[in-house]
């Protein structure tokens, strides 16, 4: 059954990965949506362009992210560990979180 909507065009992987990745990326970072395209078993043929296409916006998705959860920078050592551990959760890598925290340090000076 599957094998025939495939073939008949009504099933497509190519799709489901750009379906999953658009509805991904907006919230979640890089690591997660590799981790969910890893779960439903994608060749990496079909992954591995829409995660290096994800690569380019990811510390600009991560400053929205953390934007929408937070707004403001943090006052104490506390709310900085509490808001870099969300993004973390979120699926976004260290080097990313670091980018967001260097951004907050520069637009405050």
């Amino acid at each position: 059954m599957l094998d025939a909507l495939e073939q008949a065009g009504h099933l497509s992987s190519q799709r489901f990965v750009e379906s999953l990745v658009r509805r991904r990326s907006a919230k979640y970072g890089l690591r997660r949506v590799e981790q969910e395209l890893a779960e439903h078993k994608i060749a990496p043929e079909l992954k591995q362009p829409m995660l290096e296409a994800l690569k380019t916006g990811e510390a600009e998705r991560a400053w929205l992210a953390w934007e929408r959860r937070f707004g403001t920078p943090p006052a104490d050592l506390t709310e900085r560990a509490r808001q870099q551990r969300f993004l973390v959760a979120r699926g976004f890598t260290g080097e990313t979180v670091s980018a967001v925290f260097k951004r907050l340090r520069a637009s405050r000076d």
